[in-house]
């Protein structure tokens, strides 16, 4: 079993997430081919840092008959850029900001993007840019921010045992002498 990180379900997650904690309709990855929408607020979402590091991995093994399973496991780091266009932009990145840096909001995040089968964590929201500009001839108010998000990979493995072992012949030293002879059986039993 392999719990890879799955950028399509945390994408997913996150965009319930968001939409669900500012009101804002639709989040749209960068990445997406697209019209802009003609009216209200959008948000943008890009990841701007690859997965980073946090640490070191963790590594245990556990015994079970005749197998040895090895789990790894490790934190990510990843830095999301969220913007929100048009009416109240500020407001609602505000409200965003002040939600991610509350337990509960942290918590609620967690435990849906866990049910949707990517475990995340938000870590901190940074501060709000003004990216307001005039397009087309209108004013457009646009803020942007930075949250550094966690997420665990992990990976298990299966590793087949020996359960016996069998030596059976002479031992010679290295003049090629003999030392001994016998049988010698190495059982995990």
């Amino acid at each position: 079993m392999n719990g890879e990180i799955r950028l399509d379900i945390l994408k997913a997650s996150l965009v319930g997430i968001l939409q669900e904690a500012t009101g804002v309709e639709p989040f749209i990855f960068e990445d997406q081919a697209g019209p802009r929408p003609e009216s209200g607020n959008y948000g943008t979402l890009k990841f701007i840092t690859p997965l980073v590091m946090e640490g070191q991995d963790s590594e245990t093994v556990e015994a079970n008959g005749d197998n040895v399973t090895i789990k790894t496991e490790g934190q990510r780091e990843l830095t999301l850029s969220i913007q929100i266009f048009r009416e109240n932009a500020f407001q609602k990145m505000g409200l965003l900001q002040t939600k991610i840096q509350s337990r509960r909001f942290r918590e609620s995040a967690r435990f849906t993007a866990k049910a949707r089968g990517q475990s995340f964590a938000f870590i901190d929201a940074l501060s709000i840019q003004d990216l307001s500009a005039l397009l087309n001839s209108n004013y457009e108010e646009r803020a942007q921010m930075d949250v550094r998000i966690r997420v665990v990979s992990s990976m298990s493995e299966t590793v087949e045992t020996i359960g016996e072992v069998v030596l059976d012949g002479t031992i010679k030293d290295v003049a090629d002498q003999v030392k001994g002879a016998g049988k010698l059986t190495i059982s995990d039993s």
